[in-house]
């Protein structure tokens, strides 16, 4: 960035993006047993390497990842040849679930699919897993220390759906309802900036959100993510079930 710029003096910029696509379910219709361990789809790599070519004349100091392998996988073609070290962030990591998805409603779809509407409900858990308050606690806790540290200007980040909806909410100061307002689409794109001096966070505000470099007017996007997770579910079971027929 150019810090010679007044008002910018003191500006930092962090390119946060969601990981390539992943498969929760099996070939028939079943949850994988560890959602931290799946890697990513043929498609998931070709998203990864179509932003490693958006971003390829972007300069970047510092690269962050959570540590789990999708995040590694899509982050890998951003930095090839950058001579960078990639930081590991474990505090980072996905919200943990419980496994817990209860029956759809009436109308088709479970309580799940938008749980983030009642986000402020201090006792709601992801799943039957960890609380959502206290996820997002827990996220913020672990970014800011890293945007604080100095040294850097530019940082490429690649976390997770529901953390980065974590931090976005953070970014616009729209507490942990906030959440439910962003969707953040398989190895989308988001832009943030930070002010900080004397290694405080003096301002935040958001650039760019949710941007994916094969579609940037998301012609035909509809279905949220969860939506669209849980209608894969469901088509991948039928297909089990006629399978075992």
């Amino acid at each position: 960035m150019d810090n010679t710029l007044i008002g910018a003096e003191s500006r930092r910029r962090i390119y946060l993006l969601r990981h390539g696509d992943v498969s929760y379910v099996t070939d028939v219709g079943e949850r994988v047993p560890d959602p931290e361990l799946v890697h990513l789809t043929d498609t998931g790599q070709a998203q990864a390497a179509a932003m490693g070519d958006l971003l390829r004349q972007v300069t970047f100091d510092r690269a962050v990842c959570s540590g789990l392998l999708r995040t590694k996988q899509t982050i890998a073609p951003i930095i090839e040849g950058r001579g960078l070290s990639l930081e590991e962030v474990p505090g980072l990591k996905e919200i943990h679930s419980g496994g817990e998805y209860p029956e759809p409603r009436d109308d088709g779809l479970p309580d799940h699919v938008h749980i983030l509407d009642r986000a402020d409900d201090p006792e709601l858990r992801w799943a039957g897993g960890e609380v959502i308050g206290e996820f997002r606690d827990r996220i913020i806790d672990n970014l800011v220390p890293i945007l604080e540290q100095p040294g850097w200007n530019s940082m490429v980040m690649v976390l997770h759906g529901m953390v980065n909806r974590a931090v976005l909410s953070w970014v616009t100061r729209g507490g942990v309802i906030g959440m439910a307002g962003f969707e953040q689409d398989t190895c989308c794109l988001n832009i943030i900036d930070v002010d900080v001096r004397d290694n405080k966070i003096q301002r935040r505000f958001v650039r760019q959100v949710n941007v994916l470099p094969d579609n940037i007017t998301m012609q035909g996007r509809y279905q949220t993510t969860l939506e669209r997770g849980y209608a894969i579910w469901q088509k991948k079971q039928l297909q089990g079930q006629k399978a075992s027929s």
